[in-house]
């Protein structure tokens, strides 16, 4: 979890609080403080250096990505729009179906097992039953359903809300339903009923076709009404492909107000020897944010530049004599692209120079 929230996304780490405090139980604080600390000050300081090299001064991007989201320090996020607080909720609900509030039932489940825990054969202590029972109910609840409660109250505060950003808790959301559903199984085969062991099976088969059902409707609407720009864009790739052939230069491919629908310029084909014979711009719409933009920049000014794309006589393709000069020249235009922001570049979401 520590990886996740400092090489990944800083705000994962919300969903290793409830687990810190689970340590509690078994470790004392000292130890789980220390061994805590010592985890994140050697990641930190990897990303630290990593970042620093990349971007060519001191940089601790998950600080930045904190700044910026939650402190709105050098720009808001709400720029890039805003949702109700239950925005989270009816969207887990198109995407998760029953699974849901399965899951949000799951303290009400894991209450009454505290009060009708079945008996074990051979265990007539009932204060061991008992206890065994809480120490399970402790553990789930800390573990699985308290992460995914906090991230998604926390993620709610925000104004700021899509839809990936529930992306992180779909696992824990989804155990915590298919326990919910599996004891009140278990409840209704445990009553005196006459078919209670029948109608409790029932219900569990029932409970899973009607969530794979759902699912399922949800994965093929998805493809059936979002697949329709990949189509597009593999066809305009074989389009520019033969225009390319057949009358080879430099092409410009304008987008307009639909420019969101492009999904990248692995859809562009490449010229020969990797130059980029198609660009992508766009043209002024009703859009008034800020668009996307490629890497630009030049080598650092502590690597000779020589054959190497944007310095002063450089050649279309580069000379590579070996695999030390591959990597070498890699490294070069990576850096070139980190260390070099554009020129109309902000973090207002203010519109730029277009074509």
């Amino acid at each position: 979890m520590g990886v996740a929230g400092l090489v990944g996304w800083p705000f994962v780490g919300l969903l290793a609080l409830p687990m810190a405090v689970g340590l509690l139980r078994v470790l004392p604080l000292r130890s789980v403080v220390v061994v805590g600390l010592q985890a994140a000050g050697a990641l930190g300081l990897m990303v630290l250096l990593a970042d620093t090299v990349m971007y060519g001064k001191v940089t601790f991007s998950p600080l930045n990505l904190i700044a910026y989201n939650v402190m709105g320090l050098g720009g808001d996020s709400t720029l890039y729009g805003t949702e109700p607080w239950w925005f989270y909720i009816a969207n887990g609900i198109i995407n998760l179906n029953i699974a849901l509030p399965l899951a949000a039932a799951l303290p009400v489940v894991i209450g009454l097992r505290s009060i009708f825990y079945p008996a074990r054969k051979g265990d007539s202590s009932m204060s061991s039953r008992k206890n065994d029972s809480l120490t399970e109910i402790w553990w789930i609840a800390v573990a699985i359903f308290c992460p995914a409660f906090v991230w998604v109250l926390c993620m709610s505060l925000q104004a700021h809300k899509e839809e990936r950003f529930l992306f992180p808790v779909y696992p824990a959301v989804t155990v915590c339903a298919a326990i919910s559903l599996a004891d009140a199984s278990h409840y209704l085969s445990s009553t005196p009923w006459k078919f209670s062991k029948v109608l409790g099976r029932v219900f569990l088969i029932l409970g899973v076709a009607v969530h794979a059902v759902f699912s399922v409707s949800r994965l093929a609407n998805l493809v059936s009404g979002f697949s329709s720009p990949i189509g597009v864009w593999s066809r305009a790739n074989a389009e520019l492909l033969a225009m390319q052939s057949a009358q080879p230069k430099k092409q410009i491919l304008c987008l307009g107000k639909e420019w969101f629908r492009f999904p990248s310029h692995f859809f562009v084909p490449d010229g020969p020897a990797g130059r980029r014979d198609s660009q992508v711009r766009f043209v002024k719409s009703s859009f008034s944010g800020q668009l996307p933009d490629e890497f630009h920049g030049l080598a650092p000014s502590w690597v000779t530049t020589e054959n190497c794309p944007g310095s002063p006589g450089a050649t279309d393709q580069l000379v590579q004599t070996d695999a030390f000069s591959q990597l070498r020249q890699h490294i070069v235009r990576v850096l070139a692209a980190t260390r070099t922001a554009s020129e109309t570049l902000n973090s207002w979401n203010q519109e730029e120079v277009v074509c």
